[in-house]
């Protein structure tokens, strides 16, 4: 009984983990992807190590905003939810055409500050569901540690003239108060 308990909260996990995964990094690719398509393969690898450190940076930031809000009583972990939310809403609202963004020079350090810098909303959401998910909030960001470069890497062997013109979509924004959603819902679910 209590292996198909902990079954589940760990598939619970894992599905957030990469939902949070989507929604938090649909604004990184915009930026981060066309830059890998510029120069040699030596530079697209540096470039995606830089990125995959820059994503540390930002999950251990994260790992440090939980740790934090571990003073929180139990009961309210689940209000947590409102921020991914707030987070999602401001993102749909401000969503508005980019103008075309300039061509990054791949290289470690460019992949380490676009990425960092790009993440710090990334805290506000990832946080949250660390903290909520208490000792399973490694399972979340082990999915974040596992899925940034891998994604990486198979969009850098891509052929962009089959991708097609990069936007910005509203579906971050929806994915993001989904999380949020979620984490509301878990104390009814769980």
């Amino acid at each position: 009984m209590t292996s198909g308990i902990v079954t589940h909260q760990v598939l619970f996990a894992l599905g957030v983990g990469v939902l949070t995964f989507v929604s938090t990094n649909i604004d990184c690719a915009v930026v981060l992807i066309p830059s890998l398509w510029v120069g040699d393969g030596r530079r697209r690898g540096r470039y995606i190590a830089g990125c995959g450190i820059g994503n540390c940076a930002v999950l251990a930031a994260a790992a440090l905003a939980a740790a934090g809000l571990t003073r929180l009583p139990g009961a309210w972990t689940a209000w947590l939810g409102v921020v991914p939310i707030l987070m999602g809403l401001l993102s749909i609202r401000r969503n508005s055409p980019d103008p075309a963004q300039p061509q990054l020079i791949p290289s470690a350090a460019t992949g380490l500050i676009v990425t960092s810098a790009l993440g710090v909303d990334n805290v506000l959401v990832l946080a949250p569901v660390i903290r909520a998910f208490g000792r399973l909030g490694g399972v979340v960001v082990l999915v974040h540690l596992l899925l940034f470069p891998t994604a990486l890497a198979l969009v850098a062997r891509a052929r962009p003239g089959r991708l097609g013109h990069w936007h910005r979509p509203r579906a971050a924004g929806y994915l993001t108060i989904a999380v949020g959603a979620l984490l509301l819902g878990r104390q009814l679910i769980l």
